[in-house]
C-alpha cells in the first residue's frame, strides 16, 4: 500500500486510483461512515478507489468489508488542494 502523509494535516493516508484514472486520496483508517471501497486488482500494492451507491453501501456493510472515507472530505484544508 501507498501510506503518505497529507501535506496539510499530517494525516496518513492512501493514494488510490479511481475507474477513470484519476488518483484519489483516502484516509488510511477505516470509518463507519466511509463510502469508498478499496481492492487492489493486481495483488501489487496498486489500489482502485470505488465509491459506493446506497446499494453497494448496504451490501459491503452486511459483508463487514473495510470502507473508508476520500481525504478531501476529512481534511480540514482539503480547499488548497482543490483544483
Amino acid at each position: 500500500m501507498n501510506v503518505a502523509e497529507c501535506e496539510a494535516c499530517k494525516a496518513f493516508m492512501l493514494w488510490a486510483i479511481t475507474p477513470t484514472g484519476a488518483k484519489m486520496p483516502v484516509d488510511y483508517r477505516p470509518s463507519a461512515q466511509g463510502n469508498v471501497l478499496l481492492l487492489s486488482p493486481s495483488g501489487l500494492g496498486e489500489l482502485l478507489a470505488i465509491t459506493l451507491s446506497a446499494k453497494g453501501l448496504e451490501l459491503a456493510r452486511q459483508r463487514g468489508l473495510d470502507l473508508r472515507t476520500a481525504h478531501f472530505t476529512t481534511c480540514p484544508e482539503a480547499e488548497r488542494f482543490r483544483h
